[in-house]
């Protein structure tokens, strides 16, 4: 791998790094919590769970913010309430 990161001209990173990213990038892409903790090899989702946990909550505050300005936006237009209801 430092072969490789050397020829790209980046720093060097180990393996580690590259399975934290991994897992980081398939919760922000929305995957399933099970399909994550079974592709990284763990016992049990708990295990996903609980090194990740930083990242899951993040997201879910992401999430509920998006939920908020959804409600919030459709509530001031009735424009597209109106649409989207019928």
């Amino acid at each position: 791998m430092n072969k490789a990161c050397k020829r790209a001209d980046i720093q060097p990173i180990n393996f580690h790094y590259l399975r934290h990213t991994h897992c980081s990038l398939l919760l922000y892409a929305g995957a399933n919590i099970k399909y994550i903790s079974k592709r990284l090899g763990h016992a049990n989702t708990s295990i996903t769970f609980d090194t990740y946990s930083h990242l899951i909550k993040e997201f879910e505050e992401q999430e509920n913010d998006f939920i908020f300005y959804f409600v919030l936006f459709f509530s001031h237009n009735k424009k597209y309430t109106a649409n989207f209801i019928n």
